[in-house]
């Protein structure tokens, strides 16, 4: 008598299925992940564009709308951001001149408010170490 081995149409049917669940339980995690490396990456970003602000005009900008209204250069027109991104949740992001930090606003309820400034997990960029506005 001769066995053969492999997969019943049913046996697959079974495996599919809690790959499909293993995937639907592990997405929401994944996707939180990818939305904090976004924005953790956008505040450095912004928070480079400001250090580079200061270095040319000797002051912070005073909102994040300068950064993309005032060129870095005249000779080629180009601002110090080209838009003020939006964070991964769909809200905005702000500059702190109180903490010299670039982060997530405390009123924006589409973040979790572990990510917001003040969070116990904030996401945010000090622009200056040990600076003061003052």
């Amino acid at each position: 008598m001769r066995h053969e081995r492999g997969l019943t149409l049913l046996e697959l049917i079974v495996l599919i299925v809690l790959a499909a669940i293993v995937a639907g339980l592990a997405a929401p995690k994944l996707l939180e992940e990818r939305r904090v490396r976004k924005a953790i990456h956008d505040v450095q970003v912004i928070a480079g564009a400001c250090r580079e602000f200061k270095r040319k005009f000797g002051r912070f900008p005073k909102s994040l709308e300068e950064l993309v209204e005032t060129k870095r250069s005249e000779e080629w027109g180009i601002p110090f951001l080209k838009e003020i991104p939006r964070n991964p949740w769909g809200g905005r992001y702000v500059l702190d001149l109180r903490r010299l930090k670039v982060g997530i606003p405390e009123d924006d309820e589409r973040v979790p408010p572990k990510y917001r400034l003040g969070g116990i997990a904030e996401i945010s960029e000090v622009i200056e170490e040990g600076a003061s506005l003052w």
